[in-house]
């Protein structure tokens, strides 16, 4: 039996603040993560892929509040729901009323109770629609549906090629051989040539790029595929120097 992968709540701000933070939401069956300050949580939410965003909003007023616009503003990181801790009731004068689905405040002092009914409110939607759904960057797959869309626009994938894009999805930036999607789709009983990958891996990105989008498959050579932030481009041919 698999056990599921605990969700992930990023933490930023005043160290000992939020490493209690961080106790109580593991204590709650959570994965917590600190963020070192509060420019490192764009960077590290596109790699820990967390469920919720709590930011600890420390003087000068403002802080936390700025982060926020820029989670929402990146395609990577826009769906993930975000708690400001306000340290007093004059932080509240001039707050955003925007993306309020996504958005909670909570004011300090607070109890843990308080935070972790708050937290749950705000993460019920989230982990209600992270079995039958996975996404990275702009990539959506929806799992009851076999539905694959990017940027909201439907793509259209074979059977096959849905099962590998799920496989890649379900893992970001982990690089897997073809042998291991070969077992993963086919299953280790059949005989099928590693290189059949190759061409399905083709076929997904055209299906993913029609227009020449940036293609988030990742060739690692000698070794796979992954799927990656960092977009998998030809290498610009060489001018021909000069005579």
């Amino acid at each position: 039996m698999t056990l599921a992968a605990k969700p992930v709540v990023l933490l930023a701000g005043e160290n000992s603040f939020i490493g209690l933070l961080k106790y109580i939401v593991e204590q709650e069956g959570f994965h917590g993560v600190l963020a070192d300050n509060m420019t490192d949580v764009i960077s590290l939410a596109e790699v820990r892929r967390p469920q919720l965003i709590a930011l600890d909003d420390l003087p000068p007023h403002g802080s936390a509040l700025a982060v926020r616009e820029k989670i929402y503003s990146s395609a990577r990181t826009g769906h993930i729901p975000v708690m400001v801790l306000l340290a007093d009731t004059t932080s509240t004068d001039d707050l955003d009323t925007r993306h309020l689905e996504r958005t909670d405040y909570l004011l300090k002092p607070f109890s843990p109770n308080d935070f972790i009914v708050r937290m749950h409110s705000l993460l019920r939607p989230t982990l209600e629609n992270r079995a039958n759904v996975l996404s990275f960057a702009d990539i959506v797959v929806e799992l009851d549906a076999h539905r694959v869309y990017r940027n909201k626009s439907s793509v259209h994938l074979s059977r096959v090629e849905f099962q590998l894009l799920k496989h890649l999805v379900g893992s970001p930036r982990k690089v897997f051989s073809r042998e291991e999607l070969l077992i993963a789709v086919w299953g280790r009983n059949i005989h099928i040539i590693p290189r059949t990958i190759d061409v399905h891996m083709s076929r997904i990105r055209r299906a993913l790029s029609p227009c020449g989008e940036p293609s988030c498959i990742r060739t690692v050579r000698g070794i796979g595929y992954s799927l990656d932030s960092e977009p998998d481009t030809p290498p610009a041919p060489q001018q021909p120097a000069d005579q």
